[in-house]
This record gives structure tokens, C-alpha cells and sequence, in this order.
């Protein structure tokens, strides 16, 4: 099956901004502690896609990282590679080991192409409950199927149906059906509903609630401060308008009335 090969222009003004901001947050990430999970994943939140929770341990590198679609519950070993020149979609509960690249890019032999700094890309698919082992490279415009086995050191150039066992030869790659899986108990009701659940969606929300309920209270407490000012003036103006009967008044009374007006506008 040949790939569809698509060219970009690789040299853009607007595309190493976009490379300089990844490359920042990616350094800002890669150099966090364990115990900043919140801020770590919030940092990796600005620059992938995700559905639900996934763990990606660090170091972890790529182009520009708004071109990585995740599923639900994937995890990432470290050093890996996603070259997103183009679009990269990971399925749900897929599980890598260390030091997997996923290659986007494709060779162009064409000689005006190459004076034109475009770039040949082809995207990645790998679907659900994909497990990928340890140090492979899965190479543009592959398509994994869901419920797939790669074994370490592989070197995927092929798309690769469901439900299949990738081991590596010395020849190449040698492919082994396996059996479909039975169909596991039903999910819970809790589950059911993070499945139906947009992670990405839900964190915009959430924090779009928060930042309205700080206005909320900033009003709240502003509104509180211009009624006690607008009270304290009102008591002004009545003692105001009570100067010309104290000094009519005794001393004494005078002083007691005095002291009573310092005590109400405090």
C-alpha cells in the first residue's frame, strides 16, 4: 500500500516560533521535579492534545506538539521522540518503552524540492491497547491496528493489521496473528463516563469556572468596601449637621457626643 506523502515547507518564519515556544516549554518540562506532577502535566497540557490521563516520563522531545492527538491512559517511557511535522493519533491504553521514535518525515530525491526547503510528511495512527517496546521506530504513514505486540528494536516501515505480534528478524520483521480478545467484564458506571469524558475539554472548563469565581469574589469584596465608605460618609454628614446644636450644649455634653461621633466612624 503506498503512502500518501504530503510536502510542507519545513523554513518558516511562523514555524520556528512555533519550534522555539515547544522547544521552552520542553526544556521547562524535561527539567522538573516528580513531586510538580500538577505543574508538569499542565506544562505538557499547553503543547499535546489529550483526552484523558496519560504519563509521560521525562526526557521527552518533539517538533511542536500540537499535532499529538493521545487517547485515554497512554504512557511514554523516556527518551522519546515524536517528530510531529505532521499529525501523530494515539489511541487508548497504549503503553511504550524507552527511547521509541515516531518519525513523520519521508526522503525527497527530488533535487527542486530540496532548493525549496519542502519536506515530504505522511501522518502516524496507532490504535487501541497497542503495546510498544523498547527502543522502536515506527517510520511515516504507518497505521498500527488496536490490540498489537511490538517487540523491542523493531523498525515498523509497513502498516500493521489488529491483533498481531511484531517480532524483529534478521531479515526484517516477522508478523504473528493472535487471537482476539475475549470481551472483559463490563466497565463501571464511573468508567463509562470517563470514557465519554473530553479531559482536554474539561480542564478548559474548569479552569474557566475558577477564573469567573475569582471575579465573582473580587466584586463581592469590592461591593463591601464602597458600602462601608458610603456608610462611613453618611455618618459625616450627620454629625455634620449636629455642630451647631453642640455647641449650644454644655461642655460635658459636648465632650460625650464628640467622643460617641469618633467611635462611629471608625
Amino acid at each position: 500500500m503506498e503512502k500518501e506523502i504530503a510536502l510542507i515547507r519545513n523554513h518558516s518564519f511562523i514555524k520556528q516560533c512555533q519550534k522555539n515556544r515547544s522547544a521552552y516549554r520542553l526544556h521547562r518540562y524535561n527539567r522538573s521535579f516528580l513531586r510538580e506532577y500538577d505543574r508538569r502535566n499542565r506544562k505538557l497540557k499547553r503543547l499535546i492534545h489529550a483526552k484523558g490521563s496519560f504519563h509521560i516520563r521525562q526526557p521527552f522531545y518533539c517538533t511542536y506538539g500540537k499535532h499529538i492527538f493521545l487517547g485515554r491512559n497512554v504512557t511514554c517511557g523516556h527518551f522519546c521522540v515524536f517528530e510531529d511535522e505532521t499529525y501523530i493519533t494515539i489511541g487508548n491504553h497504549v503503553q511504550m518503552g524507552n527511547g521509541v521514535k515516531l518519525l513523520t518525515t519521508v526522503a525527497i530525491h527530488d533535487e527542486q524540492l530540496k532548493k525549496s526547503r519542502k519536506v515530504g510528511v505522511s501522518p502516524i495512527t496507532i490504535g487501541n491497547h497497542v503495546y510498544i517496546g523498547h527502543d522502536v521506530i515506527i517510520t511515516a504513514g504507518v497505521h498500527i491496528g488496536s490490540h498489537v505486540v511490538i517487540e523491542d528494536g523493531c523498525v515498523i516501515q509497513e502498516d500493521i493489521q489488529d491483533c498481531q505480534l511484531v517480532m524483529n528478524k534478521q531479515d526484517g520483521i516477522e508478523t504473528i496473528s493472535l487471537d482476539k480478545p475475549e470481551e472483559t467484564k463490563k466497565a463501571t458506571w464511573l468508567n463509562q463516563i470517563a470514557d465519554h469524558v473530553n479531559m482536554e475539554t474539561l480542564d478548559a472548563l474548569l479552569r474557566m469556572m475558577t477564573a469567573s469565581a475569582g471575579m465573582y469574589a473580587a466584586v463581592l469584596i469590592l461591593k463591601k468596601i464602597l458600602n462601608k465608605k458610603a456608610q462611613i460618609e453618611e455618618n459625616k454628614t450627620k454629625w455634620e449637621r449636629l455642630i451647631p446644636i453642640l455647641e449650644s450644649m454644655n461642655k460635658e455634653k459636648k465632650h460625650k457626643i464628640l467622643d460617641c461621633k469618633k467611635k462611629c466612624c471608625k
